[in-house]
């Protein structure tokens, strides 16, 4: 439905993906890497220097009288609703532009202005709401027309909590019906809960493309443990952990989900002790960009893909009747 093919302009080099019809795409990666520049080319405001571009089988700068209402777009620094006309005015003004029939208009729009939030403030002048209002304003007026593409450049900017939740359930509906999304973001938690699919871009390259979960296979780090035994000391032996540390009744166990997931962990755990309680610590989408900038600076080896070798020791504590017991894994991850 999106397609990029070897497209090249600024920064950006030889990218190629395709954004499938009814998947939202998330497109991340640091300041300057050729996000922005990503979405004004699929929305025609850009031609490439190289390659080509297809919106629905077309060619986005020839054919944008031909796409019209069919792609939507919300990018920074180009305007939608502004001046002294009202909310309300602005919004008659793009259903007129989009040349929607009048009964699907206000359905559109009475809809949008109470989910997104904006009906409270529909007669107040564009040039004078808050970053907020302004942000749920410009939403509504991208999705107005209902376009089988939708392109959002950093869209949860100035909205609230109520504000991101309301637009992760129209995206999800809007994906479910068949169209598709091209979303930039720097808030990886709300790119992670809009988008399926990832783009990883860098210096104007493409470094990844696919889904969250097979990026964390790759990059994730060591996840965490913590349980407060309630019986003996279990077998760790058969377990491909990275280290553990028994303190008292505290057994701290770190691993790699890529080796070993963590309701696995619990279950083996469980099948030879009881415990009293439990707490994981997972790594954030985030936390894996990190660990991805890292191994591309050569300061950390990409996870090999054979079970780490364990090395146990064992240090007497102070006290002589407490024990500490660790593992140190060497593992290339």
């Amino acid at each position: 439905m999106v397609c990029f093919d070897r497209v090249s302009k600024f920064i950006l080099s030889d990218v190629s993906f395709c954004v499938p019809r009814g998947q939202a795409v998330g497109v991340i990666g640091s300041s300057g890497a050729g996000k922005t520049t990503l979405l004004k080319l699929a929305g025609g405001l850009l031609m490439p220097e190289q390659g080509n571009i297809r919106i629905m089988g077309r060619e986005p700068v020839s054919a944008r009288r031909f796409l019209g209402n069919a792609v939507g777009a919300c990018i920074a620094g180009i305007p939608l609703l502004e001046g002294e006309d009202t909310v309300e005015e602005g919004f008659r003004m793009l259903g007129t532009i989009y040349r929607m029939p009048r009964k699907r208009y206000l359905k559109s729009y009475g809809e949008l202005s109470e989910r997104l939030g904006f009906e409270g403030f529909v007669g107040s002048r564009c040039s004078e709401l808050s970053a907020g209002q302004r942000a749920r304003v410009r939403l509504g007026a991208v999705l107005l027309p209902e376009p089988e593409v939708i392109l959002l450049d950093e869209p949860t900017g100035g909205l609230d909590v109520h504000g991101k939740a309301a637009l992760r359930e129209i995206l999800a509906e809007r994906c479910r019906q068949g169209s598709a999304a091209l979303v930039t973001s720097h808030d990886m938690t709300e790119i992670s809960a809009l988008c399926s699919r990832l783009a990883l871009m860098e210096k104007g390259k493409l470094l990844y493309y696919g889904s969250e979960r097979t990026l964390f296979r790759r990059y994730a780090p060591p996840e965490e443990i913590t349980v407060k035994l309630a019986g003996a000391f279990p077998d760790l032996e058969d377990m491909p952990l990275d280290s553990y540390v028994l303190d008292g009744d505290m057994l701290k166990l770190r691993f790699h989900p890529a080796y070993i997931t963590a309701a696995e962990v619990i279950k083996q755990l469980l099948r030879q002790t009881d415990l009293k309680s439990v707490d994981i610590h997972r790594a954030d989408l985030e936390d894996v960009l990190l660990r991805e900038a890292k191994c591309r600076a050569g300061t950390l080896n990409r996870l090999e893909t054979k079970t780490p070798r364990k090395e146990f020791t064992a240090e007497p504590k102070s006290d002589e009747n407490s024990f500490q017991e660790s593992g140190e894994a060497k593992c290339r991850a």
